[in-house]
Formats: structure tokens, C-alpha cells, sequence
């Protein structure tokens, strides 16, 4: 259901999207927020970095790097709220491997390359356990890793 009102917001479910134009030209996106007086100060913050884009005066940006640590935990926070108790736990079990490898590593700094060579790591743990010992590899299963690789693209997607 969309709601809309006098300050070009829009909520869509739960979330806030703005809605404006300047100069003829459109700009839309999300708030990132169920709240509406926190959604209209992101807004009006959005709305008057454009207008001074445009002036050509300077923006103010934030200069410190997000590492993967504290977007994670960014991430965690979003499940808690959104997601069922169940989706929560299975984050928390199947981040235990990767968490440790990439907490400390800044978010731009994390390419495909360094997630195929986690990929390729935690293979190669999976077929050292005892369990498949003797075993071919078309015979053990890669589940786990396989659901930890989607937890860390549902993660990007988070943070995208």
C-alpha cells in the first residue's frame, strides 16, 4: 500500500521513500526508515546535498571507511527487526566461519576474488573432517558452505 503526503514522502510496507523534483529532473530512492520524522530529515538532507551539487558548492561527506565488522553488525540489527527469530539464528551459526576472516577487512576493500578465495578455503576444511575421510568429492555435500556464501551475498545486497 502507498501512502503519499505534502513532503513527497511515500511509504511503501513499513519503509519511507522520498520523492522530488528539481529542475525538471526526477529523484527517488529510500530513507532507509520506518520513521516518519527521521525519514523526512534524510529527505530534506538528500534534497539539499543535490541543490548543492548543483550550485557546485561543496558536499559534506563522511571520511571514515565501514569495515565489515560493524556493517554486519548494521545487518544483524536489520534481521532482528525484519526477519523471524529463525533467520536471525541461522545468520548468527553460519557468520561463525567467515566472520572472523573479513571483521577487520573495510567494506571497499572486499572483492569477488577474496570471496571465491573463502569459497575454496572452507571447501577444502569441509573435505578434511574426518567424516570424509575416503571420500570422493562428488560425494560430500557443500551445503553449509554454500549457505554461508548466501548469507554473505544477502549481506552485500544489505549493504548495497
Amino acid at each position: 500500500m502507498k501512502t503519499k503526503n505534502k513532503h513527497n514522502l511515500v511509504k511503501r510496507g513499513n519503509i519511507y521513500y522520498y520523492r522530488f523534483e528539481i529542475d525538471k529532473k526526477l529523484y527517488q530512492g529510500s530513507t532507509r526508515s520506518s520513521d516518519y520524522k527521521t525519514a523526512l530529515q534524510i529527505a530534506s538532507i538528500v534534497k539539499s546535498d543535490i541543490i548543492k551539487g548543483l550550485a557546485g558548492l561543496p558536499i559534506q561527506k563522511e571520511n571514515h571507511k565501514t569495515t565489515f565488522l560493524s556493517a554486519f553488525q548494521n545487518y544483524l540489527k536489520y534481521i532482528s527487526q525484519y526477519k523471524t527469530k529463525k533467520s536471525l539464528y541461522d545468520v548468527n551459526i553460519y557468520s561463525k566461519h567467515f566472520l572472523p576472516i573479513f571483521k577487520d577487512l573495510e567494506l571497499s576493500n572486499i572483492d569477488r576474488n577474496k570471496i571465491k578465495e573463502y569459497q575454496t578455503l572452507r571447501r577444502s576444511e569441509v573435505l578434511k573432517l574426518n567424516k570424509n575421510k575416503n571420500k570422493k568429492e562428488s560425494e560430500i555435500s557443500f551445503r553449509t558452505v554454500n549457505i554461508e556464501i548466501a548469507t554473505l551475498s544477502h549481506f552485500f545486497n544489505f549493504c548495497i
